[in-house]
């Protein structure tokens, strides 16, 4: 499998390789996901992936096991802009704190303790993965239009 990046602020999983097809989810900037090698092209020859069955199975929460999702790579055409961009790496680069740079936690006081756990779990929750949200008709049940 091919690894790619997100390059803009939010790009839409589509159920067909269409500019057009129903939106199942979307995915945020800085996210990495997995696609198959293979480039599928929409009738003007525009290049999408399809994202791998490993990768809708961990992301798409909700979605039918044999769902299909399709990311146009570059929007250039549609005035977007690059989408998408290979990874030769599918481990995301963390930088770390230099030794001297090291950010230390202050000593808590009972006072505090509530609102920096919850500030521990903010951190926690912004810092795990990010997986596609499927959008809110599929949430809600109503099964997507068919693009045959």
């Amino acid at each position: 499998p091919d690894w790619f990046e997100v390059v803009k602020s939010m790009v839409l999983v589509k159920n067909f390789p269409n500019p057009q097809a129903t939106d199942i989810g979307c995915l945020a900037q800085g996210e990495r996901l997995q696609a198959k090698k293979e480039r599928e092209h929409d009738r003007d020859g525009h290049a999408w992936v399809e994202l791998t069955a490993l990768q809708m199975l961990v992301s798409c929460e909700g979605c039918d096991p044999q769902a299909q999702g399709y990311i146009l790579i570059d929007g250039t055409h549609l005035g977007l802009g690059p989408l998408l961009r290979e990874q030769s790496d599918p481990a995301p680069k963390t930088p770390q704190p230099e030794p001297d740079r090291a950010v230390r936690r202050a000593p808590e006081t009972a006072d505090r303790a509530t609102s920096s756990d919850s500030d521990d779990d903010e951190a926690q929750r912004r810092a795990a993965p990010r997986s596609f949200r499927p959008s809110p008709f599929k949430a809600m049940g109503a099964k997507p239009q068919s693009q045959w």
